[in-house]
């Protein structure tokens, strides 16, 4: 971590501020391909809410093919 923050010296007071702000902020693990990366809580809620959108449309899909023709 001594090298990040020697880095940090070099950057000006507002460009610090924002890395450290980003830092502090809530961050959740995910599993992609069998690796683990941690993401923001936002991207976090954002892949739970598109998840639940992509079923409902699958369950909507299925409901609508039951008992139509194929053509």
């Amino acid at each position: 971590m001594a090298i990040e923050l020697k880095e940090l010296g070099l950057l000006s007071v507002d460009e610090q501020e924002s890395i450290l702000k980003d830092l502090s902020k809530s961050y959740h693990p995910i599993e992609v391909n069998k690796k683990k990366f941690m993401i923001p809580s936002e991207v976090n809620e954002l892949i739970d809410e598109l998840f639940i959108e992509v079923t409902i449309l699958r369950v909507k899909l299925k409901e609508k093919s039951i008992g139509e023709e194929k053509n």
